[in-house]
């Protein structure tokens, strides 16, 4: 009984140290690509990190990197706080603006890419982020993704004025100094360029006054012109005037939300029928049986062997 209680625990230890196998180091976090989203409707494991991606077979080889070509790049950011009195009564400015802080700050660029949740005809829900994918946007075997164009604005330039002028490809991201939508009347000072107001006792007139502070910000990043891109860097599409936060796949199409609510737009070329590769029949002749299964194998080699 002891013999046999030991073989037990020996078996025990040899499965415990199996289950704690290294099989891959990887940056950053793990996400699939659903079957649902693959041409041939296997799905795909990848890491996303701060510079791009890399995305692993069934046997955790890695067929396919991207790395951003500006990720690691620098860029300037310039920060003045100034401030001014103002006469409570006549609202007659007291003082020039006088600067109380001046800071320039360096920054990295990182390979931001944009996400969206994935509402499927199918019922199913994917909770994590979806960032690469083969089939949401066209049919073709390139892993894809969807990013924004980003411009370093000059240290020299303020970032609003360059926003402003900029505006037509402003996408949702940046360094956007937008009015508050509950300005009011009340919120004269906002006329005088300031950012917030306040009360303060000033000795040498003796009296209370308004005192103004003023935010300018110079420099940093303009993100533009969401792009869906393959991991090659070429273009695919352009987009303009959508929300990708969230994407519905829906017959083998992709459609996303518009910026104005009650606007819905299909993106890529349209599919007249869900692609039947992604269910298994690769030979699409709407069953899927051994042929399908051997013809799928040779594809996902070839694949493998092209990447």
């Amino acid at each position: 009984m002891k013999r046999f209680i030991k073989l037990l625990l020996f078996s025990a230890c040899c499965l415990s140290g199996n289950a704690q196998e290294h099989v891959l180091d990887y940056e950053g976090d793990l996400y699939f690509i659903p079957a649902s989203m693959t041409k041939y409707g296997q799905p795909f494991l990848y890491s996303r990190n701060q510079k791009g991606f890399t995305v692993y077979d069934g046997d955790l080889n890695v067929i396919k990197t991207y790395s951003d070509p500006l990720a690691g790049t620098t860029y300037q950011k310039r920060i003045v706080h100034s401030t001014c009195l103002v006469d409570p009564e006549t609202k007659e400015i007291l003082t020039e603006w006088t600067v109380v802080e001046d800071q320039t700050f360096e920054e990295a660029i990182y390979a931001e890419f944009k996400g969206c949740e994935i509402y499927s005809d199918d019922n199913s829900y994917h909770s994590r982020m979806i960032y690469l994918s083969q089939t949401l946007f066209d049919d073709d075997e390139d892993f894809e993704f969807i990013q924004s164009d980003r411009t370093v604005i000059p240290i020299t330039v303020k970032t609003q004025d360059y926003i402003n002028e900029h505006s037509e490809n402003s996408t949702e991201e940046g360094d956007k100094m937008t009015i508050d939508p509950l300005h009011t009347e009340n919120d004269w000072w906002r006329d005088m360029g300031a950012n917030d107001c306040s009360m303060e006792w000033d000795n040498e007139r003796n009296k209370m006054v308004y005192k103004l502070y003023k935010i300018e910000e110079y420099g940093g990043l303009f993100y533009s012109s969401l792009k869906i891109k393959s991991m090659d860097g070429a273009v695919k599409q352009t987009l303009n005037g959508i929300n990708i936060s969230y994407a519905y796949n829906y017959r083998g199409n992709c459609y996303v939300r518009g910026n104005v609510p009650g606007k819905l737009y299909r993106i890529g070329t349209k599919k007249d029928k869900t692609s039947q590769t992604r269910r298994g029949d690769v030979d699409d002749n709407g069953v899927v049986n051994v042929a399908d299964h051997v013809k799928l194998s040779s594809i996902i080699m070839d694949q493998n062997s092209k990447y």
